[in-house]
């Protein structure tokens, strides 16, 4: 597997891919395509250098975003966004990703990192044991407009 900075060309896939991933449990979220088309080129525009895909035989398999903000330790690093075709899971690839994107936060000068895992997700054991642990003190809302 190689992990390389997303690029243009690479927005369609990823769409499908999230498309794919937050169709299953616990998200089930039916993304419309063009919303789905619209997040990804927005995170890589965001962020360009913080973007990357995993390919496989030329194949993008998966992707992750990374951004930055400052808080109280100074430049903290955010995953905004890190997702693994379905078919491709449970083979070590999202932490392959995951290594790649904090070895690149670790060089951007920041000291701790932090993501939103949804609390019923796999993948919040997935973050578990990589040394990721709950911030008791947060809690995340939301209000329809």
């Amino acid at each position: 597997m190689e992990i390389r900075n997303l690029q243009k060309d690479d927005v369609k896939i990823c769409s499908e891919i999230l498309q794919r991933t937050y169709a299953q449990e616990p998200y089930n979220v039916n993304f419309d395509s063009k919303i789905a088309f619209q997040y990804i080129e927005e995170k890589l525009r965001f962020n360009p250098e913080g973007s990357f895909a995993a390919v496989i035989d030329g194949r993008i398999i998966g992707f992750i975003f990374v951004g930055f903000f400052t808080w109280v330790e100074g430049k903290q690093g955010f995953i905004e966004d890190i997702d693994v075709d379905i078919e491709f899971q449970g083979r070590g690839y999202g932490d392959k990703l995951l290594k790649h994107a904090e070895k690149y936060i670790r060089e951007s000068g920041a000291k701790t990192v932090m993501l939103w895992a949804d609390k019923h997700a796999k993948a919040l054991e997935f973050y578990k044991k990589r040394g990721f642990s709950e911030a008791d003190e947060l809690i995340q809302m939301f209000k329809k407009l």
